[in-house]
């Protein structure tokens, strides 16, 4: 089985160990939780980055400057790449052996302000266009495009236009994310309904803010597709195939916030921007 995370961030304010060792430890309870063996699973997090953020270029870079294409990144974890072209990267544990395998993607801002998070498109896709020209580019790339739930940015004609691409989107091309900051008492998006009836998939990812200790949260909130392992010599390929495949079935895991915490985190999110 493979847990992944499909939302992270990882910004300058977080402290990369407690991120690592917070996402091993929410992963781990997520096994108990689905009453999966430790140990006979795979870990993956969804790396969503913004314009100006580096952190899996630079690291995939650093790694070419070292001997076997393993470094040590923390007191206790090092990254590594089981290919050249770096396509995934794997954080192992020094002491116990665990893994968090990181796939690279990129969070792109639309000319509505709508954002998009890409994976898979081996390519540079830039933002500032529409959302559908966005979104046929990254396909055209052979991308998977993952709209993300986010506070207030679905509503009025932004909405609409979210809509619209629900409609017109390729199988297997689109889906729409939802995350564990969501207040839990307020009912799903209207969105989440007409996807599902379309049969589009949602996508848990945690979302982590850019506020002190977010990154305890890498790790709580996604999904697992179950009788599938990953193996990083086989290609991140296998990984897109299996979440858009029938053949397996994805479990969601992780809680909602609850409405008092939303709106906390809400507030300090303005007050420290």
């Amino acid at each position: 089985m493979l847990l992944i995370d499909s939302h992270v961030h990882i910004y300058s304010c977080f402290n990369l160990e407690l991120l690592l060792d917070s996402a091993l430890s929410n992963f781990q309870e997520v096994e108990k939780t689905l009453h999966s063996q430790a140990g006979t699973n795979s870990y993956m997090l969804f790396l969503a980055e913004g314009e100006n953020q580096n952190w899996y270029d630079s690291m995939a870079s650093e790694l070419d400057t070292h001997e076997l294409y393993r470094k040590k990144i923390t007191h206790c974890w090092e990254i590594s790449s089981a290919d050249r072209e770096k396509t995934s990267l794997t954080c192992s544990h020094v002491e116990n052996g665990a893994e968090i395998h990181i796939l690279p993607g990129k969070q792109i801002v639309t000319q509505e302000g709508i954002e998009l998070l890409v994976f898979f498109s081996g390519k540079e896709i830039s933002g500032g266009r529409s959302l559908a020209a966005t979104a046929e580019n990254a396909w055209k790339k052979g991308a998977m495009v993952i709209l993300p739930w986010g506070a207030g940015k679905w509503l009025g004609n932004r909405g609409k236009r979210v809509g619209e691409l629900i409609t017109r989107s390729p199988g297997g091309g689109l889906f729409l994310g939802d995350n564990g900051g969501r207040p839990s008492l307020i009912p799903d998006p209207k969105l989440f309904c007409i996807a599902r009836k379309r049969g589009l998939g949602i996508l848990r990812g945690s979302d982590p803010l850019p506020l002190p200790y977010e990154e305890k949260r890498v790790g709580s909130f996604g999904f697992a597709i179950q009788n599938f392992t990953f193996i990083p010599d086989h290609g991140i390929a296998t990984i897109k195939t299996a979440i858009a495949s029938p053949e397996y079935s994805l479990v969601d895991f992780g809680k909602l916030h609850n409405s008092w915490k939303f709106i906390v985190k809400q507030t300090r999110l303005r007050i420290f921007a």
